[in-house]
């Protein structure tokens, strides 16, 4: 399952002056409360990809929903990905990026807003008493071995993963939060499964792992019925 690179944005980069990437006098674009601008001008790729997808889910978030309930990063998924955010130049309000993104860490900022959307500061402390029965017998129930690794990466620290994905991206912030998931990394990986892990995907996939169990935390009651 490789993630579908993905060309996102990038208008036309200023060779010199500010004058070439300026619209024409009395144009008006209709950006996104999210949108990047010039004043979130970081030369860190992850950081402008976390909030180009963050805000692509806030403007879409029916559909966000839908692409997240998909199986992940499946060649439908990637195509759905693609076909959407391709047209989403109105997630960005400067000229300065030209920018390759892909399907998983897209998938990473669409469920980080949602979550936060959703769930808000939601007690996740629960989802750690998920047995891997009661998992794989509800609609949550990892469909591959991806799946399966962001899933029980959250259900061994599910409050760490919480507070990495409301981290800003590249910060000692996540630094740390990161760190405390990395004793788990392995005993998650099932056998034979080869992914590339750094910063950004173990983010991505903490953060797909969280929305799809607090998607189905309902499902898992009996595992929560003896916690407050």
């Amino acid at each position: 399952m490789r993630p579908l690179r993905v060309i996102v944005g990038a208008l036309l980069l200023a060779s010199s002056g500010a004058g070439l990437c300026a619209p024409e006098t009395g144009t008006r674009f209709d950006r996104r409360p999210m949108a990047i601008s010039d004043s979130a001008n970081d030369p860190v790729v992850s950081k402008v990809v976390n909030r180009f997808a963050r805000c692509v889910a806030n403007s879409k978030p029916q559909w966000a929903d839908r692409i997240l309930a998909l199986q992940f990063l499946s060649e439908e998924q990637s195509q759905a990905v693609n076909k959407e955010v391709s047209g989403m130049s109105d997630c960005f309000s400067t000229w300065q990026f030209d920018l390759k993104m892909n399907s998983l860490s897209l998938l990473g900022g669409f469920a980080e807003q949602r979550i936060a959307e959703r769930f808000g500061d939601r007690d996740v402390s629960r989802l750690a008493a998920v047995t891997d029965e009661q998992l794989f017998a509800s609609a949550a129930a990892p469909k591959t071995t991806t799946d399966d690794f962001a899933t029980c990466l959250v259900r061994k620290n599910p409050v760490a993963v919480q507070r990495l994905i409301a981290s800003d991206p590249v910060s000692s912030a996540e630094s740390q939060l990161i760190k405390s998931l990395v004793p788990h990394l392995s005993g998650c990986l099932p056998s034979g499964l080869n992914i590339k892990l750094n910063r950004q995907t173990v983010r991505a996939y903490s953060a797909v792992g969280l929305y799809h169990l607090l998607s189905h935390e309902a499902d898992f009651a009996p595992a929560n019925a003896g916690r407050n």
